[in-house]
């Protein structure tokens, strides 16, 4: 066997009624006053209120940025470093899908820089300092961002999707909460699966593979296909929904370590050009890339 590395440093918080342990595990990062980040349609629908909730419970102070777009763009990512200089803020918590968890790992890699603009710190392992402390509460199983190493922000001026890599990214904890993601709709909940399982098949048949990428690569593909279809049924499944959170991370964590392939380099110039939403761009890919890559195997 060659030799080989594999980083997983996230704290993971997983199962029912997981988030009732957010307030101890900010208390644990140190943080007194966390700036919430999440997005107007988590807000609209009530999953961000009961992120809220549970550290109003605990007498939390906290400020929130709602804001997030759906595709994470450079301006907000500067824009969020700012708001957190002047309110005060002392670390974050993000609840949303993987444009909320990448938004705030762009703006905390500003601010762990002492604000530089994020566009500055493009490319591979060029962030050096520690990020603020960051809890990252997923409402969708697919893009794994709790745990990776990889941002992707939009430069709209540019019509890019830009891509930040470095192990200093990953969130501190992962909180995985069936109930976050009990109100996806099906096919919200097929695209970013599909995402997941995406991560998972091009972490596996990876160069860079390794013995431990494969087993969670392998586990999150076992778990993913015998959990969407129910997810897809029936929303309200807490073990299926479990499951697949648990699968997304796996992939995730799998993938930060094996790397992704051509289905992700074709699907972000995808989403950069044309603004498909990145789970259905995977979902086009994966067959004929897969296909691809086996007359070349």
């Amino acid at each position: 066997m060659q030799g080989f590395e594999f980083s997983c440093p996230t704290k993971i918080v997983c199962g029912a009624h997981a988030l009732d342990k957010l307030p101890d595990e900010v208390a644990d990062r140190g943080m007194k006053h966390p700036l919430v980040m999440t997005d107007a349609g988590l807000v609209k629908l009530g999953v961000a209120a009961k992120l809220t909730g549970v550290l109003d419970a605990a007498d939390v102070p906290y400020e929130v940025f709602d804001q997030v777009p759906p595709d994470s763009s450079m301006d907000v990512v500067n824009e969020v470093a700012r708001l957190y200089a002047d309110r005060g803020c002392d670390g974050f918590v993000a609840i949303g899908g993987g444009s909320v968890i990448d938004t705030t790992k762009g703006a905390a890699a500003s601010l762990a820089c002492e604000g530089v603009d994020f566009a500055t710190l493009q490319g591979s392992e060029i962030l050096k300092a520690d990020l603020p402390p960051f809890i990252a509460v997923p409402t969708t199983a697919g893009t794994g961002s709790e745990v990776t190493l990889v941002a992707v922000v939009a430069d709209t001026h540019k019509h890019a999707k830009l891509s930040f890599t470095s192990y200093k990214l990953v969130p501190h904890v992962a909180i995985l909460d069936p109930a976050l993601t009990s109100s996806l709709p099906p096919k919200l909940t097929a695209t970013t699966g599909m995402d997941a399982l995406t991560h998972a098949v091009e972490a596996h048949t990876s160069i860079q593979k390794n013995p431990v990428s494969d087993a969670f690569a392998a586990k999150a593909v076992e778990l993913i296909a015998a959990n969407l279809p129910t997810a897809c049924r029936n929303g309200a499944d807490t073990e299926a929904r479990t499951s697949l959170a648990l699968a997304s991370l796996m992939a995730g964590a799998a993938f930060s370590n094996a790397m992704v392939g051509i289905v992700h380099a074709i699907g972000h110039s995808l989403g950069g050009l044309c603004r498909i939403p990145h789970g259905q761009a995977m979902m086009m890919l994966l067959p004929h890339c897969v296909r691809f890559n086996l007359d070349r195997g």
